[in-house]
């Protein structure tokens, strides 16, 4: 299982970040691998919402839905895979912080590489996941710094 955990300072309001994050139309913005997520249940986020995305990963398009596990408005959330090609599970906090926000966001994933294969190519897809998601943050950030 691989862990990953980035954090970044946005110029807005705790409340500004969280709605444009749990907006599930916003993502493909600021997540490059992500070409359009829509949410499939009714009402706004809360535990038990799905959305359904689709990406492109190692040139391969794949389609996931994913389930909120626990939501805390203007604090936090957590979601899982529930039908995927990987098995993963996601966590984001917001923080105050002086006048903007602190956003973090975890991650832990299942390679789905076994064997000698895995060894190998863990450490690779490992580096290039951790700089999609520094990347990511950094969309985050310029696309609300922009934003009115």
């Amino acid at each position: 299982m691989a862990l990953l955990e980035a954090s970044v300072l946005i110029a807005r309001p705790v409340d500004d970040v969280w709605d444009y994050v749990t907006t599930a139309e916003n993502l493909p913005v600021w997540v490059p691998i992500l070409h359009r997520v829509t949410q499939i249940t009714d009402g706004p986020v809360a535990v038990g919402t799905r959305w359904q995305g689709d990406m492109r990963l190692l040139g391969i398009g794949l389609t996931g839905r994913i389930e909120f596990t626990q939501c805390r408005p203007n604090t936090a959330a957590e979601f899982r895979s529930v039908e995927s090609k990987f098995t993963f599970s996601c966590a984001i906090a917001l923080e105050e912080a002086g006048g903007r926000t602190r956003f973090t966001y975890r991650t832990a994933t299942a390679s789905g590489f076994d064997g000698l294969f895995g060894r190998f190519a863990g450490p690779i897809l490992s580096g290039a996941s951790r700089r999609a998601l520094r990347a990511s943050l950094k969309n985050l950030a310029r696309v609300l710094s922009v934003k009115t």
